[in-house]
């Protein structure tokens, strides 16, 4: 399932790239916009983020934010930040 996963991740950077360059391409230097392709583009990239998000979470299960609480003045405050980056 994870070769699959990283298999279909790059075919849709690749789609997605492709699409972009070939819709600046027709737009703006031949005059001629491709009917549908900004949609196609547009759900092309809903399922990249979906699946790196689900792809990122099974290489480091442990990312997210990180939260802290600090006390001061009878108030509880919650902080949180993005955890670091691991290689």
């Amino acid at each position: 399932m994870d070769s699959f996963a990283k298999i279909v991740l790059s075919a849709l950077i690749c789609i997605v790239a492709l699409g972009q360059f070939v819709q600046v391409i027709t737009r703006y230097v031949l005059q001629i916009p491709v009917m549908g392709l900004e949609e196609t583009l547009l759900y092309s990239t809903i399922w990249l983020y979906v699946l790196g998000a689900v792809n990122a979470s099974r290489e480091n299960p442990t990312s997210g934010p990180t939260c802290s609480r600090s006390f001061s003045a009878n108030r509880v405050r919650t902080h949180c930040s993005p955890s670091s980056v691991r290689c």
